[in-house]
């Protein structure tokens, strides 16, 4: 039997300052692969996607949320070390806000998820629909009702419940 592995990606809390209420906001949008993820298409997600082969976390972060949102990176809350070379190598160590991992399901997923804001104007891709800028309070509904992809659900968590600490009297 074939040794299989890991798919690495890349995924995105994208934050924004409601401009009517002045509430965090958070970006999702609505998986569409019928074709290669019927089982998930049409469930709520985080933007995100797979990284390249050698390619800079960085980097990726940038093009992926290019690609399934049509915005652009405008921080990106990691905590990174030097670039080391040695011997035609390139390495360095980061922290994202999180990691996740599918443990189970159509794709054997593991990835780095980061707290990003972002300018411009959200466009819909041939993978993602409906995106939308939803409250904590409506991400935890969706989350309740099950009406999000279970690979971003514990990043959610995480994110909830430091939001929480962070501003108990809300």
């Amino acid at each position: 039997m074939e040794e299989k592995f890991s798919i690495p990606t890349v995924a995105f809390i994208v934050e924004r300052e409601d401009p009517e209420t002045s509430e965090t906001q958070i970006l999702i949008q609505k998986r569409f692969k019928p074709e290669s993820d019927p089982k998930y298409t049409g469930v709520y997600e985080l933007p995100a996607g797979k990284i390249r082969e050698f390619e800079d976390i960085r980097e990726s972060a940038r093009r992926e949320l290019k690609e399934e949102t049509g915005l652009e990176l405008e921080t990106l809350e990691i905590t990174n070390t030097e670039i080391f070379e040695h011997g035609g190598d390139k390495s360095f160590a980061f922290i994202p806000f999180c990691c996740e991992q599918m443990l189970k399901g159509p794709y054997p997923y593991i990835g780095f998820v980061f707290v990003v804001k972002a300018k411009g104007e959200v466009k819909e891709t041939r993978e993602a629909r409906e995106a939308k800028w939803v409250s904590t309070d409506e991400l935890s509904k969706l989350i309740a009702k099950g009406e999000f992809h279970p690979y971003h659900m514990g990043a959610i968590q995480i994110y909830l419940n430091r939001k929480a600490k962070s501003n108990p009297g809300d």
